[in-house]
């Protein structure tokens, strides 16, 4: 699979229109968190597309900085504290909420830990294979450990919901995880968002049988 502007920018826009749709659909103010993960996912696209775009056409570093802060920042900081929030305002139950609020807890850790080592560390970027390789200096803890604790935080209340569908959702993204991990694992980050930016089309599911 080949990954360019125009991928980025053609995943935005359905995800950006069907977000919106899904956005339409809500009865319940609590799912408005977790429906507004399709437009979410647009945007992060859309700065991954820009950065596409600058190295293109050799734009300003500075361009080129704004693409890949943007993405990385809901690549990485974003999602461990969006998604178990989301989950956790929309589960019904008291159990699971508890269960679920561990791993926002965590979730939140790991977002201003990830943010304060951008900002102090840097990041870079460079295109490789009709990919994007992204690159932020090494923690002082082992990487997969890191992933790990991200993974938890993002994936695990999934499969706490007792929503109807969430831990179909929480499977397939899953799923791509292994599949980015396993065949794409240079260019981990821009793929695995990339596919999981396709399947949070599923949240429609999720939204249209429990909208009641």
């Amino acid at each position: 699979m080949c990954f360019s502007a125009g991928a980025s920018y053609s995943a935005a826009a359905m995800l950006g229109l069907g977000g919106i749709f899904i956005l339409s659909q809500i009865k319940d103010k609590k799912q408005a968190l977790f429906a507004a993960i399709p437009c979410i996912f647009a945007i992060q696209q859309l700065f991954e597309g820009f950065l596409w775009t600058s190295i293109g056409y050799n734009l300003s570093p500075v361009l080129q900085a704004i693409g890949m802060y943007g993405f990385l920042f809901f690549a990485i900081p974003f999602w461990p504290t969006w998604i178990p929030l989301s989950t956790y305002v929309m589960e019904p139950k008291k159990n699971a909420r508890l269960g679920i609020l561990i791993f926002l807890v965590l979730g939140i850790a790991m977002s201003i830990l990830s943010i304060l080592w951008i900002v102090f560390h840097g990041a870079t970027s460079q295109v490789l294979s009709c990919h994007i390789q992204y690159k932020i200096p090494a923690t002082y803890i082992s990487g997969d450990f890191v992933l790990l604790f991200y993974v938890l935080a993002t994936i695990a209340p999934l499969f706490i919901s007792t929503i109807r569908y969430m831990k179909l959702f929480g499977l397939t993204i899953l799923t791509s995880l292994f599949a980015a991990a396993f065949f794409y694992s240079g260019f981990f980050i821009s793929v695995w968002c990339f596919f999981g930016a396709l399947v949070s089309i599923l949240i429609f599911m999720i939204i249209r049988q429990n909208k009641d």
